[in-house]
């Protein structure tokens, strides 16, 4: 059984509406959903396709291949608007 592993880095404030839950099976990003699920930002609406995009072209870049697991939950946000951050990796399960 492997350990817990701790990752500490500087505190970023970032706004509710920048942040996102991303689901990863057999290593393939195959949704995103905005993580406050009850909240409601029409300006989202109109970047949607843009934000997938993004968040696409940084899993494929930088997430897939130094995570070591099939499927998990990614936990991504939008620092300053525009540069994805990982927030949490979590395993299903």
């Amino acid at each position: 059984m492997r350990g817990t592993d701790v990752v500490v880095r500087q505190w970023i404030n970032i706004p509710v509406w920048a942040e996102f839950r991303c689901f990863v099976f057999h290593r393939r990003l195959t949704a995103v959903s905005q993580y406050f699920d009850s909240c409601f930002f029409p300006e989202l609406v109109q970047k949607n396709e843009d934000i997938v995009r993004v968040f696409q072209s940084f899993f494929t870049e930088v997430v897939r291949d130094k995570v070591p697991l099939e499927n998990y939950i990614v936990d991504l946000a939008l620092q300053d608007g525009v540069k994805p951050i990982v927030i949490e990796l979590n395993p299903f399960a």
